[in-house]
């Protein structure tokens, strides 16, 4: 038994460090202007980012499922729907990057650096940094409902 709960927190945490990991890439490679090959990068990482969050969502199902804690438990503790509202509104903020992303790959024939106007760029950016933010207080919310809060 406790193999599972390790293996499934194990699983659970590398998706999470896989999202971290994509959310950074992009804040490090999202530029105003960006040769065709790094915004094509850009494009890859954002894949990554909504890989990994699939993975997240999946292997915390198993956890809440197939965990030691079980359902009841976990389903009844407000910080875990702290939690959730958290990562839900980190989703919902990753939409508009998205969507941006691929509308401005799809406006793009040539193989000329990509220029962002000045408004989208400011607004992805903000964008992509409050995710961040607000992704550092999941793992707290974590960290809180393992000493019983």
């Amino acid at each position: 038994m406790l193999i599972k709960e390790g293996l499934l927190a194990y699983a659970h945490f590398m998706a999470a460090f896989g999202l971290v990991a994509a959310l950074i890439a992009e804040l490090a490679v999202f530029r105003q202007t960006m040769p065709l090959a790094q915004f094509h990068r850009l494009g890859m990482i954002d894949r990554w980012y909504g890989t990994a969050s699939l993975l997240v969502i999946l292997t915390g199902l198993a956890r809440l499922h197939w965990g030691i804690q079980g359902e009841a438990f976990i389903t009844h503790n407000p910080v875990f729907w702290t939690k959730m509202s958290l990562y839900v509104l980190v989703g919902i903020l990753s939409i508009t990057p998205t969507v941006l992303f691929i509308r401005w790959k799809s406006r793009k024939p040539t193989d000329d650096p990509i220029v962002i106007d000045a408004s989208d760029y400011s607004r992805v950016r903000m964008l992509l940094w409050l995710q961040a933010v607000l992704f550092i207080f999941i793992p707290l919310c974590a960290a809180l409902m393992t000493v019983g809060v």
